[in-house]
């Protein structure tokens, strides 16, 4: 029996940057670019995010203490 390997995707930086711009322009959402471009990884967008600068695209987290 033999086992399948493990497939790895490298992107190049012109796509990442790409994606990010695309999100930027609100043309896509995180999980639709995900979708679109066969993206697996559910934080590999927001690290390139924070790579190009763009937090501000990430989503927000406020903790409310009672």
């Amino acid at each position: 029996m033999l086992k399948e390997r493990k497939v790895i995707k490298r992107y190049s930086p012109a796509f990442k940057l790409k994606v990010v711009e695309e999100i930027a322009e609100g043309k896509f959402t995180f999980a639709s670019a995900m979708r679109f471009y066969g993206i697996q990884g559910t934080s590999t967008i927001a690290r390139w995010c924070k790579a190009f600068g763009r937090e501000d695209l990430l989503p927000k987290i406020e903790y409310v203490d009672i």
